[in-house]
C-alpha cells in the first residue's frame, strides 16, 4: 500500500494549455498527482501575449511551482518543449534553495547541450501549418478550421521561437536521476540527442524507446504512466 504521494510538475509541448496531459493523469497511479500550470496565450490565460523565451516561461511560473513542492515529494515531467522547460526549472528551483526533485523525466526532446537549428517560426502561415501536419500532436479539427488556426497560431509559433532560439547557459548538472522516452520514428530526435541527456545529471540515467514519432506519448499512454511510476518508486520506494 502507498504510504506517500507525489507531485508531478508537468510542462507543455508547444501549443498546448495545462490540460495537455489530462488522459495521462488517468493512467498514473492515485499516489501520483500530476499538476500543469497555464502558460500566457492560452486557458485561462488567452488574452495574455504569448512569451517567446523559454526563461521567461519558466519565470512566470516559478513562485508558483516553488509553492506547490513546497513540503512535498516531487518530480519534473516534460514532452518535447516541455523537457527544456522542465530541465530550466529544476536548475532555477535549486538556485532558489527548492529541495531537488526526486528525478527529472524528459520526453522527446534533444539535450540541453544540442539546440535546434531548425527555425520554423519564420515560415509562412501556409508553410508552417504543412510543418505542423508532419509532426503530428495538433488536431485534424484545429488543422482544418481557420478559426481555430487563427485562435493557436500565435501560441504555437511563439513556442516554437522560444524553442528553436533556446541556448541554455553553462551550469553544473543536475544531482537527481534523469528518464529520457523516445519515439523511435521520432525525426526530431536521434538516439544520440537523446543519449546526450545523460551528461546533465551526476545521478542514474535511463533513455527507453518507443513506437510511434513525435507524439509517441498518446498511442503509448499506459505504457509511459508505467515507466513514469517505476522511475519515481525507484527514487523513493516509499511512494
Amino acid at each position: 500500500m502507498k504510504t506517500r504521494r507525489l507531485r508531478l510538475i508537468a510542462f507543455q509541448f508547444a501549443g498546448a494549455n495545462r490540460h495537455a496531459y489530462r488522459l495521462l493523469q488517468r493512467e498514473l497511479g492515485q499516489h501520483i498527482e500530476l499538476c500543469c500550470f497555464e502558460l500566457p496565450g492560452r486557458g485561462r490565460r488567452h488574452s495574455e501575449r504569448p512569451l517567446t523565451d523559454l526563461r521567461l516561461m519558466v519565470g512566470d511560473l516559478l513562485g508558483l511551482i516553488a509553492d506547490s513542492v513546497a513540503g512535498v515529494r516531487y518530480a519534473l515531467f516534460g514532452h518535447s518543449m516541455g523537457s527544456q522547460l522542465a530541465h530550466l526549472a529544476g536548475r532555477l528551483l535549486l538556485a532558489r534553495g527548492v529541495p531537488p526533485p526526486l528525478c527529472l523525466i524528459v520526453s522527446a526532446s534533444a539535450a540541453p547541450s544540442r539546440p535546434l537549428r531548425t527555425e520554423r517560426h519564420r515560415l509562412s502561415p501556409a508553410e508552417f501549418l504543412r510543418e505542423l501536419r508532419t509532426l503530428g500532436g495538433c488536431s485534424d479539427e484545429v488543422l482544418n478550421s481557420a478559426e481555430l488556426i487563427d485562435l493557436v497560431l500565435p501560441v504555437l509559433r511563439a513556442d516554437f521561437q522560444a524553442l528553436e532560439t533556446y541556448r541554455a547557459e553553462p551550469g553544473a548538472p543536475l544531482s537527481c536521476p534523469i528518464m529520457m522516452l523516445r519515439g523511435v520514428e521520432d525525426g526530431e530526435v536521434s538516439r544520440a540527442d537523446a543519449e546526450a541527456w545523460r551528461a546533465e545529471t551526476t545521478g542514474s540515467f535511463a533513455l527507453h524507446d518507443f513506437p510511434g514519432g513525435h507524439f509517441f506519448l498518446f498511442q503509448q499512454l499506459r505504457q509511459v504512466a508505467a515507466r513514469i511510476e517505476k522511475a519515481v518508486a525507484e527514487a523513493d520506494p516509499a511512494l
